[in-house]
């Protein structure tokens, strides 16, 4: 397969399977979430997250260079908020932290097809300066308290990602 086909791929079917995960969180929320996370369709959680890291990553492409008709268009912004809802559900803060860093990559990297998108590129910097200088700081004691453990995203309970990943190291030497 050449690239852009493998690209386009494998986003409609990670796409497709978080549109089904959303409808199973409609018809039966109750077996959508195992722990207070979200899961879909899915047996496990990294399941979820990883194909609504793909549909996200993936949709990236279309969303900046493809020249699509209006309809299209629509769906592929429909689908990248989709899976990065799904995102938020599954609380994880690692694939968020990847998906934004990888539409701050596009957005930086891919040309701009059209005049309008350069002003819009331009206006978008300029309102993510003016945010940073107003909330800044809030933003930066809001991440630092997720990153320690005091507070949660979505509805996964808040967690010290650090401190849980040396206990998992130090049962699995004493396992070993």
């Amino acid at each position: 397969l050449s690239t852009e086909q493998f690209v386009h791929n494998i986003q409609k079917i990670s796409v497709f399977l978080c549109w089904l995960s959303i409808l199973s969180l409609v018809i039966s929320s109750g077996t959508s979430f195992k722990g207070g996370r979200f899961i879909g369709i899915f047996k496990h959680i990294p399941h979820m997250v990883s194909v609504a890291t793909l549909a996200c990553t993936f949709s990236l492409y279309n969303i900046f260079c493809k020249d699509e008709d209006k309809l299209k268009s629509l769906k592929t912004y429909l689908s990248f908020l989709c899976s990065f809802f799904i995102l938020i559900l599954t609380g994880t803060r690692s694939a968020l932290a990847s998906v934004v860093l990888s539409f701050v990559l596009a957005f930086i990297l891919f040309k701009p097809k059209l005049i309008a998108s350069r002003l819009l590129r331009f206006l978008m910097v300029l309102i993510m300066m003016l945010g940073t200088l107003f909330f800044g700081y809030d933003i930066a004691d809001y991440t630092y308290e997720v990153v320690r453990g005091e507070r949660s995203v979505g509805l996964r309970a808040a967690q010290d990602g650090v401190s849980s990943r040396f206990d998992e190291a130090i049962r699995g030497f004493d396992i070993f």
